[in-house]
Parts: C-alpha cells; structure tokens; sequence
C-alpha cells in the first residue's frame, strides 16, 4: 500500500513538472489573422475562454518603433521590452521583430507577467535572431509563432 502511495506521488509530482515545463494549461488559437503583420488569439482548451492575444510585426522600416525600444530599459532575457505588470509585455528581437502580447482582463490567470514573459519564449526567437532577410508580410510571420498542443 505504501508503494503505491509512492508511485501515485511519483506520477502527481512529473505531471505538475511537465505542465510547468510546457507552459502549463493546455492552449489553442480560437484565431490567427495575417495581414502585414500576424495576430492570434489565445484560448484554454478545455473551456474555450480567451487567456491573452498577441500581434508579431515586422518592423524593419518602422525606425520610430525600434529606437522606442532602445530607449527600454527593462529586459525580457536579452530582448528590449515594454511591460506593464500583470497586463501586457511587449519585446523587440533581432532589432525588427516586434511581440506585443496582452493578457484578457476576464481571464485573471494569465494576467501574470511572468507567465506572459514565459509565453513569449516559445516564439521561435531565435529563429527571429537568424533572420536577416527582406521585409516579411503576416503569412511569412506565422513560421515564428509557438505550436500549441
């Protein structure tokens, strides 16, 4: 009896460290719309209620946008970032790509900066970090944004 005890906190403790690990509630995209840009959002499966929403520009030509960056001093890792606590984080990667992700105000879990930071790193960066390319349009984006299980 006391083995399987053991084995049942065995399996409690990894799956709350996998949930942890894949960013925790199970996600889906209730939308995802390109235009010159990519946005998406962001939904529990379960419940289908919305979590957060999040719009992927690639600011190559906007000058203004990226010298608002370098004037940042907060960071998200090693990217420039505008945040406001527990609602929004916006980041600038490779001097371009720019991340504005929000979280919905009926959805109070997810106004968490923390976990908007943790959202933010499934974005393939360093896929953004490599890309030097020409100007990318909304549909080119999409590449960028996380896989949802």
């Amino acid at each position: 009896m006391k083995r399987a005890y053991c084995v049942i906190a065995a399996c409690l403790i990894a799956g709350a460290f996998t949930a942890c690990k894949e960013g925790g509630d199970s996600l889906e995209y209730s939308s995802i719309s390109a235009y010159d840009w990519v946005q998406a959002n962001v939904q529990l499966k379960q419940n289908k209620q919305a979590v957060m929403w999040f719009t992927l520009f690639d600011q190559i030509d906007n000058e203004a946008a990226v010298k608002g960056y370098q004037k940042e001093t907060e960071r998200v890792d090693r990217y420039p970032a505008s945040i406001f606590d527990n609602k929004f984080v916006w980041i600038l990667v490779n001097n371009r790509f720019e991340i504005r992700l929000t979280s919905e105000d009926k959805s109070p879990e997810y106004q968490n900066t923390e976990k908007l930071k943790g959202f933010l790193r499934r974005f393939d960066l360093a896929g953004m970090e490599g890309y030097s390319g020409p100007k990318l349009s909304g549909e080119e984006l999409r590449k960028f944004i996380p896989k949802l299980k």
